[in-house]
């Protein structure tokens, strides 16, 4: 996988579609022209193990998540020539989250803007001196996601949240950190995880991912060879070449049991 590169630009969505297509073709076995059946959608594919999926990369919110790295430099290392060099031609008055920064320039620029809407929803303001925080618009309300002056501007809940900051006495700076890590670091990872989760909740599929969380935790874990453990996940996903799984794909016109040729050969039966 070439990470440089997607962690410097935006690659166009027929690339994304092309590598994933050559990932799929290697995981279900393609030799030369002959074709394999995909057995599973690679959105269950891209799901974490613990979730029912193998864990592979869903390669646009991966480049997206790099991509996000970029913009965390150009917020926090203020010494680097990187950020010098960006400043002064695209944002010279500002910070790069700013609404008023160019919107044209080279490649790199705006693949880099692509990945500010990322860093702005996965972050949130530690309060300083409380200079150049706005009330609305910026998250800086803690465990909230509102943005909306203390008990006479905002809702009873919301000003005691408010009141509950400490303030600085030292007049420090706002702080952005990233809410997805301990230490308020972004990490790829980290902003990955984000991107599939806040993707994942605008898709139909169960309203709790963690209810069969312990069934597949146990299922990764158990000391049998990897090749084992692989078969189980396919049979717990339906997909082993059964005669209903080949019936429904109209490989087969019988999906009945070839050796009792009266139950429906389906994964319980066949097992």
């Amino acid at each position: 996988m070439p990470t440089y590169t997607i962690g410097c630009f935006k690659l166009p969505k027929s690339l994304f579609r092309d590598i994933e297509s050559l990932i799929r073709k290697f995981w279900w076995g393609y030799k030369g022209e002959s074709r394999k059946v995909h057995w599973v959608g690679w959105n269950k594919l891209c799901k974490p193990k613990c979730q029912g999926g193998l864990g592979f990369k869903d390669i646009e919110n991966f480049n997206l998540a790099l991509l996000g790295k970029q913009v965390w430099r150009l917020l926090h290392n203020k010494e680097s020539l990187f950020y010098k060099v960006f400043r002064v031609k695209y944002f010279p008055h500002g910070m790069v989250l700013d609404e008023n920064v160019k919107q044209n320039g080279s490649y790199a620029w705006m693949s880099i803007l692509k990945a500010r809407d990322l860093v702005r929803q996965g972050s949130a303001w530690r309060i300083g001196d409380g200079k150049k925080v706005l009330i609305r618009g910026d998250k800086w309300i803690p465990r909230q996601q509102t943005e909306n002056r203390v008990k006479a501007e905002f809702q009873p809940f919301e000003a005691e949240a408010v009141l509950s900051i400490p303030l600085s006495t030292r007049s420090t700076e706002n702080t952005l950190f990233w809410q997805g890590t301990k230490n308020g670091t972004y990490f790829t990872k980290s902003a990955y995880r984000f991107l599939v989760e806040e993707l994942g909740a605008s898709k139909p599929g169960p309203s709790n991912t963690q209810a069969h969380k312990h069934f597949w935790q146990k299922l990764w874990t158990l000391d049998v060879p990897n090749k084992v453990k692989h078969f189980m996940w396919r049979a717990c996903n339906e997909s082993l070449s059964t005669k209903l799984n080949l019936y429904k794909r109209k490989v087969t016109s019988n999906p009945r049991c070839d050796l009792c040729h009266h139950e429906m050969e389906d994964t319980v039966h066949a097992l």
